[in-house]
């Protein structure tokens, strides 16, 4: 728009992101390749990215993940839940403000929890 509210031009521009994008390699190199990004539209029932780069622009209802949808669908966006074949995640979500898209980081339980574990096996006074 020019000074006078009228139209001087048009931008147009597509994002690919099904393609390598900059959220996933931010994630990967702060949580490294141990963890999963997923960027999920809930309401489009549509994976948006993903570290695995396969799966995105696919259908979240393919993927077995429904204890991790039932638990986003009740707005628990932290906690652990149990994936079919894949054993205990954590995850830890945000959703975006503009859209219906949720932002998820999970990795498996026992990365995140064996060296607790260690830790207070080794530093337990008895």
């Amino acid at each position: 728009m020019n000074q006078v509210d009228e139209v001087v031009g048009y931008l147009f521009g597509s994002i690919r992101l099904a393609d390598d994008n900059l959220l996933v390699n931010i994630s990967n190199e702060t949580i490294g390749d141990k963890g999963n990004l997923w960027v999920f539209d809930l309401e489009r029932d549509l994976v948006v990215a993903s570290s695995n780069k396969e799966l995105a622009m696919k259908p979240i209802s393919t993927l077995g993940k429904e204890p991790l949808m039932q638990a986003l669908s009740q707005h628990l966006m932290q906690g652990q839940v149990t994936l079919p074949g894949k054993g205990k995640i954590l995850y830890t979500a945000t959703p975006m403000s503009m859209n219906s898209w949720v932002v998820v980081h999970s990795f498996p339980t026992d990365l995140i929890l064996n060296p607790v574990k260690n830790c207070s096996y080794k530093c337990s006074p008895f």
